[in-house]
């Protein structure tokens, strides 16, 4: 039994430091979102902030790791002595919903952050083509004019 109070207090500490980063990855976002409004992307701060929360990600991963494997060894005691857990069992109910909440915030900026992302590669890949068409178009009115004038004197030529 004396385990069992053990192993909820590490889950709760566990879903705390979950928050936490989920807050940092939620700061991270939300920085991305201002260097996207900008308007001209930098890229190198734009890449720090990916790196900043991957490794978050990481640490997120390595805890829920922690968690489930901890939360199997309580589970079945937690289920039958519902009453002698109540405020851990109250706690943990209340983190889990936090966590819930700033995750949602991370995914709704997430899917903005993706949609001006993929605009603004949109924007840049028309440019893109844009300047290929004006390249082009001018390789060939050079190409045209080099040509025309040696035709015209030959042209002339005849003509005397």
């Amino acid at each position: 039994m004396k385990n069992e109070i053990i192993y909820t207090h590490i889950l709760i500490e566990s879903l705390k430091k979950k928050k936490e980063a989920l807050e940092e990855i939620l700061k991270f976002t939300k920085q991305q979102e201002t260097v996207l409004a900008e308007e001209i992307l930098d890229e190198e701060t734009f890449d720090v902030l990916i790196e900043k929360k991957q490794q978050y990600i990481t640490v997120i991963n390595k805890l829920d790791e922690g968690f489930d494997m901890t939360f199997e060894r309580v589970k079945v005691e937690l289920g039958e002595h519902k009453e002698m857990f109540k405020n851990e069992i109250l706690s943990l109910q209340e983190l889990i919903r936090q966590v819930t909440e700033v995750s949602t915030q991370i995914q709704v900026l997430e899917n903005r952050n993706k949609l001006s992302f993929e605009n603004r590669m949109k924007i840049k890949r028309e440019n893109i083509k844009m300047a290929r068409k004006s390249s082009q178009s001018v390789s060939k009115y050079y190409q045209n004019a080099a040509n025309a004038h040696t035709g015209e004197s030959i042209f002339l030529d005849k003509k005397k």
